[in-house]
């Protein structure tokens, strides 16, 4: 995922943000049209992408995001007749 940050401490011509990406653990830093060609990049070569393990992750944070909000609100409405 990429998180915008701040270029703390900049050299006037440098960038005001960046965006941090971490993979395995390494940091990697991208200025706004280094997003952009590589977006572009990637609209020019879709056949290089690889989806299966995005959608995997995607249906994976489906599932748990709606049996932990049904857990979530569960407790919730417990504590409120509880205290009610």
């Amino acid at each position: 995922m990429l998180k915008k940050v701040k270029n703390k401490g900049r050299h006037r011509a440098a960038n005001e943000y960046y965006y941090h990406l971490r993979d395995e653990g390494i940091d990697y830093l991208f200025s706004a049209p280094q997003l952009e060609a590589a977006y572009q990049r990637a609209l020019g070569n879709p056949e290089d992408l690889d989806w299966g393990e995005f959608q995997e992750d995607f249906w994976l944070g489906i599932f748990y995001g709606t049996v932990l909000g049904s857990l979530l609100c569960g407790v919730v409405y417990g504590v409120y007749i509880w205290i009610g």
